[in-house]
């Protein structure tokens, strides 16, 4: 679920498109509004909406949610649906990349431009400040979550933390802020792999180590053992060299630099549900 605010019905579906890694396909005569709203002269789905929320929900679930709307007398309608392909928003086939201006907005003080692979980003972080599952995740040196927009052929192309996730008091705490270049370590793997064509544009750090790996495999991950590598980033080098060979890549550490292992993903919220999964693997294998 996602509430409405200043970017509107459609900055929303963007930011969950972003999030999750979805394409939206939505029709906007099935969107309701208030009366009088389509006699203001703009887009209703670009206006800033307060007390609205937006719920992605399955096929088998949409009559019970319907029904206990309607039971609450809360005003609801179903405005399209999830579909297969490239993460994104399509409004009666038209696709959006972001959320221009509109007068109303002037009424409300002026809002940020929609960065679709930032808001992915904080949407994710966001889920993993506080969680004590991916504390146990984190290594010493810290983590970050880097995304790339699309098309990204150079280091500040690819957004991430300016800190890192780091672990405090047994939970997982997010420092600093996400902008471009906030991880030039994560952003080179990013950089290696759209070389080869590929679609993966986010990448996470993990700690190292056998039994990581071994429950990756058991998620069903491939990981990919990188040997030696006397360079900043054996793991960037290791795709630029080979190609994309796997899902995750393990490097055993050298002296002085702890085993890491990084984690390819199409979108920031596909890597979080990972690392829930990872952790919970983690959790099974020590009971």
């Amino acid at each position: 679920m996602h509430d409405v605010s200043e970017g509107g019905v459609l900055g929303a579906l963007l930011e969950l498109a972003q999030a999750h890694g979805l394409r939206l396909r939505v029709s906007s005569g099935e969107v309701p509004l208030a009366e009088g709203v389509g006699e203001l002269g703009i887009n209703p789905l670009k206006a800033p909406s307060y007390g609205v929320l937006l719920a992605v929900v399955g096929e088998e679930a949409v009559e019970d949610v319907s029904r206990r709307a309607a039971s609450l007398g809360l005003p609801w309608a179903v405005i399209g649906e999830v579909v297969g392909g490239k993460a994104g928003v399509e409004v009666d086939g038209v696709e959006y990349a972001r959320v221009e201006r509109t007068p109303l907005d002037e009424l409300y003080g002026t809002i940020p431009t929609l960065d679709p692979v930032k808001a992915a980003l904080e949407s994710a972080l966001a889920r993993l400040d506080g969680s004590r599952d991916v504390a146990s995740l984190i290594p010493e040196v810290g983590m970050n979550l880097v995304y790339a927009k699309p098309g990204a052929v150079k280091l500040s192309d690819v957004a991430g933390l300016s800190g890192r996730i780091v672990k405090s008091l047994g939970r997982a705490r997010v420092c600093g802020k996400v902008a471009y270049g906030g991880s030039r370590h994560l952003a080179r793997v990013v950089l290696a792999a759209l070389k080869w064509g590929v679609e993966l544009r986010a990448a996470v750090n993990v700690r190292g180590g056998e039994e990581v790996a071994r429950a990756l495999r058991r998620i069903g991950l491939r990981v990919v053992d990188v040997e030696g590598g006397g360079g900043t980033c054996p793991i960037a080098d290791y795709i630029s060299e080979r190609g994309v060979e796997g899902d995750a890549y393990y490097h055993r550490g050298a002296h002085g630099v702890e085993p890491s292992i990084v984690i390819l993903g199409r979108s920031p919220g596909e890597l979080v549900e990972t690392l829930f999964k990872l952790a919970a693997e983690l959790r099974r294998g020590c009971s």
